[in-house]
């Protein structure tokens, strides 16, 4: 009943979502029947749309986003956010970092003629890259936004970041990390320092998802259609209320008892205030 209700607020919320100057997007597996589904997440500070779905394809990002996203989409590397053509895009610098440590970490497990030092040091410079270009991006934030300091910040970062690209890799691996640092997608990493409300992260996704995954390790996943269904529709309106200030059991309560108009009065707050976005640890 709370799922049928709440089918026009969640429809709404998919418009919202699309009309958002930057949104934050993601994905983690989910089990359905025995076979491997999406649960795909859209959302900023203060709106949270969730949708499951059957592919981690193109139209799975579209039916998410939109065929074209008129803001800045900020997301890792994967190719099926393409599908939604964003104005702007800022790639996920702590995903490079994740991965740059992930393979120091390989690398260190190679021992005599297989062992690539210079590699390692590769992957550690491109960790103290991307703490960098955080710390950078918060001290910018932390004061009025000034655009000439950014766009020196962003001159400096891509300096380095062309200094890192030169150093030869004898490892195959690596060297197959460092070939995306040089190729036209580094033009996303420098997003955040030209618009100043998108973070060099995908952080608030991340955590947006995380009620997914323990959700995920309790359950199991789900059986049926309507099971994909609800978890879509009550997911999206719960972590919808929370950030609009809203308790969720006293929203599902008006959804319940009251009509649609009361219902969706009740999910927002009139005005939304934009709170200081917290120092990011990279």
């Amino acid at each position: 009943e709370a799922v049928r209700r709440g089918l026009p607020l969640y429809e709404d919320l998919r418009q919202k979502i699309h009309a958002l100057s930057t949104v934050h997007a993601d994905e983690t597996s989910w089990r359905h029947d025995g076979h491997c589904h999406w649960f795909w997440y859209a959302g900023d500070d203060d709106l949270a749309f969730f949708h499951l779905d059957a592919h981690r394809s193109a139209e799975a990002a579209q039916s998410l986003l939109g065929r074209r996203f008129a803001g800045t989409i900020v997301a890792d590397a994967y190719a099926s956010y393409k599908g939604v053509r964003p104005k702007d895009w800022q790639s996920c610098l702590a995903h490079i970092k994740t991965k740059a440590k992930e393979l120091e970490r390989e690398l260190a497990l190679l021992k005599g003629k297989a062992a690539d030092p210079v590699a390692r040091q590769f992957c550690q410079d491109v960790q103290g890259w991307v703490r960098a270009a955080c710390q950078a991006h918060h001290r910018l934030t932390r004061r009025p936004w000034r655009a000439q300091t950014a766009q020196r910040q962003a001159q400096t970062l891509r300096r380095k970041l062309r200094a890192l690209r030169r150093t030869p890799l004898r490892s195959p691996r690596a060297d197959a990390f460092r070939k995306p640092l040089a190729g036209p997608e580094q033009k996303h990493f420098f997003t955040c320092f030209r618009h100043p409300r998108v973070p060099p992260t995908n952080n608030q996704a991340e955590r947006s998802l995380r009620p997914v995954v323990i959700m995920r390790k309790v359950v199991q996943g789900t059986r049926s259609p309507s099971g994909l269904e609800n978890h879509s529709v009550l997911r999206s309106l719960f972590e919808t209320a929370r950030p609009q200030g809203k308790k969720p059991h006293q929203f599902f309560l008006v959804l319940l008892t009251k009509t649609t108009a009361q219902a969706q009065a009740a999910l927002y707050r009139k005005s939304i205030r934009h709170k200081p976005r917290p120092p990011l640890r990279c």
